[in-house]
């Protein structure tokens, strides 16, 4: 840039709402007494809402409002911006990047060239990933060189919702699958649900729901407990079921084990429509559990709410919520560690997973928790090949069903006798690349 032309970012930051970076122009007059001058105004944003940790405010205008910009007068104490950025220089769009506790009331300031603007939009993001997203305003919004524009909001002018498609999770975990190629996936919300009365599928409410059986479970239909035991399984049982054999993914009352289908074939109520869903295979499930970087201090066996099982902490996951302890990761014991439910809401915000302990077939609940995996012929992506469903070699780490219990992650081999048949538990993820 030359000497008279000054760069305002697509980015801007802020700490402790302390504006930085504001542009200005000192001038000597013959003196050595500077004396500054604003180039710019400020938009100053008055979010009133608490609880909320704010991590970015992305505004966006009708008109750039960043770029390159030419300051005319250079010489005097009547230095200005241009109206309009350099060609080809400027964006609509500036990004207030801050982490920010909101108790009452707190202002952000965004410093913009001065104009009359229209088509203001707020998209304001929090530290779960929920956004509230405002506008476009109807009226102009008028930025003055050296003075603020105050935009409040607070109440029900500040609803914040997931930015996910329903039934996704935050957390993003990167998998590598049997044929080294690399997906970034997200985990559905809960274990996979089937109605057999209806052919109905949906995700648990909540990830520490599961069905067990009669005596053991989280799951009602119509105040009655959902039951897992192989009995129900019959096209008339009106609870919903959350054990699976291994091949009719589309068709759980199926015997038929000659071929694999996927359970992500299917439409599920709250997860969108069919084909929008997968199994991990094996060597996905391991490289969360055992290759990703900082494998091992990204999983924990717990007690959420009651429910054994076993967390997976995203791959971008840095620290616990404020007042949670770090993941113990020793997996020696259910209690290592222990989340009520408003705890466990904090971490799922924050992208945390948790997989029950359901038990298979009903037994074993609440001590092991056992989630197939998908099966694909050596050499070949997923789906498996129909034509030939029996012809598998595994790596020693490689299996059809993921397994764990309290000093124990692995998994559930071909080599366990009629192991199609087995009833384990699915949960379902999506491709986010």
């Amino acid at each position: 840039m030359n000497q008279n032309t000054v760069r305002l970012p697509a980015t801007q930051e802020s700490e402790d709402g302390t504006l930085r970076g504001f542009p200005m122009h000192a001038y000597a007059n013959g003196s050595k007494n500077l004396q500054f001058r604003n180039l710019c105004g400020v938009l100053k944003v008055n979010l009133q809402k608490t609880g909320v940790t704010v991590t970015s405010i992305k505004l966006t205008m009708g008109s750039p409002i960043n770029g390159d910009y030419t300051v005319s007068d250079m010489g005097t104490n009547e230095a200005s911006l241009s109206s309009t950025p350099i060609l080809g220089t400027g964006n609509n769009t500036t990004t207030l990047v801050c982490n920010q506790d909101i108790t009452t009331a707190h202002v952000f300031y965004i410093y913009l060239p001065a104009g009359t603007y229209r088509g203001l939009t707020l998209e304001i993001t929090g530290s779960d990933g929920f956004v509230c997203s405002k506008g476009p305003a109807t009226g102009n919004v008028v930025i003055e060189r050296s003075k603020y524009s105050t935009l409040t909001l607070g109440g029900d002018d500040l609803v914040f919702v997931s930015p996910y498609p329903e039934g996704v999770l935050p957390g993003v975990f990167t998998v590598v699958n049997e044929n080294n190629v690399t997906h970034t996936v997200h985990f559905s919300q809960g274990n996979l649900q089937y109605k057999p009365s209806t052919g109905a599928w949906r995700f648990a409410e909540h990830q520490y729901h599961f069905v067990g059986n009669d005596s053991q479970g989280n799951v009602y239909e119509n105040g009655v407990t959902c039951d897992n035991n192989l009995i129900y399984y019959q096209a008339s049982y009106p609870g919903w079921i959350d054990y699976y054999h291994w091949c009719p993914g589309n068709n759980p009352m199926s015997n038929d084990f000659s071929h694999f289908v996927d359970w992500g074939v299917n439409a599920i109520t709250g997860g969108g429509a069919a084909n929008t869903w997968r199994t991990l295979s094996a060597a996905e499930w391991d490289y969360i559990f055992d290759n990703r970087p900082n494998a091992s201090s990204k999983r924990g066996i717990a007690t959420v709410d009651g429910v054994h099982g076993l967390v997976l902490l995203p791959d971008n996951w840095t620290t616990m919520p404020n007042g949670i302890t770090s993941l113990n990761t020793t997996l020696s014991d259910w209690t290592d560690n222990e989340y009520d439910v408003s705890q466990w809401a904090q971490m799922e915000a924050m992208g945390a997973v948790f997989l029950p302990a359901s038990g298979q077939s009903s037994y074993q609940i609440g001590d092991v928790g056992t989630y197939w995996s998908y099966i694909s012929a050596e050499g070949n992506d997923h789906p498996a090949d129909p034509t030939d469903p029996y012809d598998y070699e595994y790596n020693d780490e490689d299996g059809i069903g993921l397994r764990f219990a309290t000093f124990s992650i692995g998994f559930v081999g071909t080599g366990y006798a009629g192991w199609p048949s087995l009833s384990l538990s699915v949960r379902l993820v999506r491709n986010e690349n």
